[in-house]
């Protein structure tokens, strides 16, 4: 079974690799990056630890005529932001604005896949109290 929607993997988007980065929270920059978007004709299987890079998204996206996407519904690309609100890039959107809401604000905190995030720490803490 393949998805449809994916999170694009690279150094400058929301999923860095082995680092994560902290969410902004309502009201900070950032809140228009796109988080999963979706992706037609996707060979990514829901069961394996695999996702495409900007570029390979971007290649699987961009028309041969390289104006517009490549769109599953006729409203647009779906993609979830930041911010998690739904919104649709039209058939006519130039690709580059796909790619430019791709990459995160370089203020987002990126935290190393050793730190430990406020609420994991606090998880911990319940545990230990029951």
């Amino acid at each position: 079974m393949t998805v449809d929607y994916v999170a694009v993997v690279g150094p400058d988007t929301m999923w860095p690799g082995r680092e994560r980065v902290k969410l902004p929270t309502e009201g900070e920059s950032n809140q228009d990056t796109i988080l999963l978007i979706e992706m037609p004709d996707s060979d990514y299987s829901a069961l394996e630890p695999r996702s495409p890079t900007v570029e390979k998204f971007m290649a699987k996206i961009k028309l041969p005529t390289g104006r517009g996407i490549r769109c599953i519904h006729p409203k647009g690309l779906a993609y979830v932001t930041v911010g998690g609100e739904v919104r649709w890039f039209p058939p006519d959107t130039d690709p580059e604005t796909v790619r430019r809401l791709l990459k995160r604000n370089p203020d987002c905190k990126v935290i190393s896949a050793d730190e430990k995030m406020e609420i994991i720490e606090r998880w911990g803490e319940e545990e230990d109290s029951r």
